[in-house]
């Protein structure tokens, strides 16, 4: 509650920036409640979204309650304004990224206790506050604690009002271009001639020996799954750098979907779905954002961090534990008994 002065002022316009440091599509759809909640909370306050990478740029470009998206240099080089309060929202066990976010001008700076580096004997970092998570009551421990963090700004602002908050009106637009591109391609792979159409993501960027079956493993779970269900389409979902392979698939209900560079294309896409499977990575979050039933491959160490479900809709994880590699086809039989009852408890 230490900002609870400076957030009662109303004659000037708070100036709120969330640093988000990462990469992925999956940081940054955790952090979307967030964002939507600091402009409810503060919705006369300027929110700015200051990044290193594109991909929140090219996925957020249509977010009407972001009012700018900055690049972090762009941050660094106006010395002139100063924001009252930046979050670093991920990265809070990184030393550089806290670095990074102290660099912004700004009032205050906020970001998570690391347990990470107390293990390492840091206890005190001058020139941002830390706020202790209570991860151990959190089953989505990124997702709730960023909310925690936007909490710490004003705690019974936020305790009066977060549950007046209706996620359901957190847009994600699409333009007409990714519609039409989206149309093209289901009409391109007969779409229309099937019942359902289910999502098979079988990559997996970050950790990929760790949390995600082998490409050929996915392959096989596929041709099963084709044969099981013939009135079911099963599209395969690749991207442009994934330097994937297809030889052919001997079920005709098997398609290739390749995504371009366009982010919100894949929105679109996933959109279109009757059902999401994957290892835990962005698509996981995408469909979860559009309540896209979804069953996902996790590491046991990552579920209650990144599990889905945060929204509200359908979202199981068949958990790996460690060393699962070396039983990869015992736990692929497993996979692929869950995703035939799922798919008949949710589909039909």
């Amino acid at each position: 509650m230490f900002l609870r002065n400076l957030v009662q002022r109303r004659e000037i316009p708070l100036k709120i920036a969330v640093y988000l440091p990462c990469a992925g599509v999956g940081d940054a759809m955790v952090n979307l409640k967030s964002l939507y909640a600091l402009k409810f909370l503060y919705p006369q306050a300027i929110l700015s979204l200051v990044v290193k990478f594109d991909t929140a740029k090219n996925l957020f470009r249509n977010v009407d309650f972001i009012d700018e998206i900055i690049d972090y240099a762009e941050a660094l080089q106006n010395q002139i304004r100063v924001f009252d309060v930046v979050l670093l929202v991920m990265q809070h066990d990184n030393l550089r990224a806290i670095q990074e976010v102290k660099a912004i001008s700004a009032k205050y700076h906020l970001t998570t206790f690391s347990q990470g580096l107390l293990k390492k004997g840091i206890l005190f970092i001058s020139g941002i506050k830390r706020v202790i998570n209570p991860y151990w009551k959190q089953n989505r421990a990124f997702m709730e604690g960023g909310l925690n963090l936007v909490r710490s700004i004003h705690k019974k602002h936020f305790d009066k009002e977060i549950l007046r908050i209706d996620y359901s009106q957190v847009l994600l637009k699409r333009g007409g271009e990714n519609i039409v591109f989206v149309d093209e391609v289901l009409e391109g792979l007969g779409a229309k001639k099937y019942l359902k159409i289910i999502g098979i993501n079988p990559f997996c960027i970050t950790l990929k020996t760790l949390s995600n079956f082998s490409f050929p493993t996915w392959l096989g779970i596929t041709e099963n799954l084709a044969k099981a269900f013939p009135n079911y389409l099963f599209i395969v979902m690749d991207y442009p750098k994934s330097g994937a392979k297809f030889l052919g698939f001997s079920q005709g209900n098997i398609k290739i979907f390749k995504n371009n560079e366009d982010l919100l294309n894949l929105v679109e896409f996933i959109s279109r779905l009757d059902c999401l499977l994957s290892p835990d990575t962005g698509n996981v979050h995408i469909a979860d954002y559009l309540r896209i039933p979804t069953l996902e491959i996790i590491r046991e160490s990552a579920k209650r961090r990144w599990q889905g479900g945060g929204w509200g809709g359908v979202c199981e994880c068949v958990v790996l534990p460690k060393g699962w590699q070396e039983k990869e086809g015992e736990f692929a039989k497993i996979f692929l008994q869950r995703v035939k009852d799922f798919l008949i408890q949710n589909l039909t």
